[in-house]
């Protein structure tokens, strides 16, 4: 398992309003969504290789 650590950041309270509440339709914690938008992201810019977009669901490079 990979190292992990701690961040913290700022937010409008209405987008942390958001996130909760899609976090919680989709039967997660606020952590769990934020991980998987920040990877989704990075898939999506091109920084994880294509098994991790495969994995995250996202449709491979054409």
């Amino acid at each position: 398992m990979s190292e992990t650590k701690f961040i913290g950041f700022r937010e409008d309270i209405e987008i942390i309003k958001m996130v909760d509440e899609v976090a919680e339709a989709r039967g997660q914690d606020r952590s769990s969504f934020i991980r998987g938008a920040i990877r989704r992201v990075l898939a999506d810019l091109s920084f994880l290789p294509e098994n991790s977009k495969k994995a995250l669901g996202l449709k491979e490079a054409s």
